[in-house]
């Protein structure tokens, strides 16, 4: 699969390359993660209705237990 193109056919090879660099960062909100229950999720959904979320709203899903 190749590189995505921009409109018009300029090549993203320097952003991709400040993606490599580590130029960008993902913001969370403070309040994530929230936890995978169903008050964590309830949190989650009135956080995102109330469009004060500072960033990404993350609700943490654990690993089962081996």
């Amino acid at each position: 699969m190749g590189r995505a193109q921009a409109p018009g056919g300029a090549s993203n090879e320097a952003l991709f390359a400040r993606f490599d660099h580590g130029d960008f960062r993902v913001v969370l909100d403070a309040q994530s993660p929230l936890p995978f229950t169903e008050e964590g999720v309830k949190a989650a959904y009135r956080l995102l209705g109330s469009r004060r979320a500072k960033g990404k709203i993350v609700i943490e899903i654990s690993q089962p237990a081996a």
